[in-house]
């Protein structure tokens, strides 16, 4: 098959089979078979155009104001880039911390709370385990959802992100107390029933504090999220914090890669 130029197409571009013998011959491929994009029949130019707004952080209601096409498509590509944060963390998990280095970790509730008795009490909790390396600036982070706060569920996602030799600080969380007894880490902590910084060895909690805030705001700003969508969310806003200035780049990056 030999690439064509097809004004019918909205690729503007086929496969077509040129060979007289095949019972095939004159037959159209689009070219994005057997692509990322195969279930996608959007033009690239209008999936660019979702990327800049996206990577530049506008949810969906604002991306459809800004462009002119529906919210199931623009569902549709943005479950695509989902797809590809998935596997970019899972062929570069995610370390922070090392030696001599502070890492902060907090765990966070994402489910709205009830304020004078008014309004749906959630069905379940919805406990979210934030980690955050205050080495970079903006500090890099990892968001992990947990069933629980115990340590059987906390420690080894904490041992499995953060390196050997790190300096941790916390709260006084209970599943948190046998963190200096693992991977040789120094564990620092706060009681923030008195204050937000210790006054005597100057650990906080800070910067993972902000994190939980801006993951809440973008979930306010969504007016909720699905039970389904919440792994997927977290690594997204993940990936967006990570490559804040360059996301764009970074997608576009990662879209070839994977036409390819």
């Amino acid at each position: 098959m030999i690439l064509r130029t097809c004004r019918d197409s909205c690729l503007n571009s086929q496969w077509i089979c040129v060979n007289k013998l095949c019972i095939h011959t004159k037959t159209c491929c689009s070219i994005r078979i057997g692509s990322l994009f195969e279930n996608i029949s959007t033009p690239f130019t209008t999936i660019l155009k979702v990327l800049v707004y996206w990577s530049r952080g506008l949810n969906q209601s604002e991306i459809i104001k800004f462009i002119n096409i529906s919210r199931p498509t623009v569902g549709k590509i943005r479950s695509l880039f989902l797809s590809v944060i998935a596997a970019y963390f899972l062929r570069n998990p995610i370390k922070l911390g090392g030696p001599g280095v502070v890492v902060q970790c907090d765990e966070t509730l994402l489910n709205h709370k009830i304020k004078y008795h008014k309004g749906r009490v959630p069905r379940s909790q919805v406990w979210a385990l934030t980690i955050v390396d205050t080495s970079f600036t903006p500090a890099r982070g990892w968001i992990e959802i947990v069933p629980n706060r115990k340590k059987e569920t906390l420690l080894p996602i904490i041992c499995g992100v953060v390196l050997n030799g790190t300096i941790i600080h916390s709260d006084e969380w209970v599943s948190y107390r046998d963190l200096a007894k693992m991977n040789s880490y120094e564990h620092m902590t706060v009681v923030h029933k008195y204050n937000f910084v210790c006054p005597v060895t100057g650990t906080h909690t800070q910067n993972v504090e902000s994190w939980n805030n801006k993951l809440k705001l973008k979930i306010k700003e969504m007016r909720g999220l699905n039970t389904v969508g919440r792994s997927n969310f977290v690594h997204e806003f993940c990936f967006l914090e990570m490559f804040r200035s360059d996301a764009y780049e970074k997608m576009l990056e990662l879209l070839k890669c994977n036409i390819c």
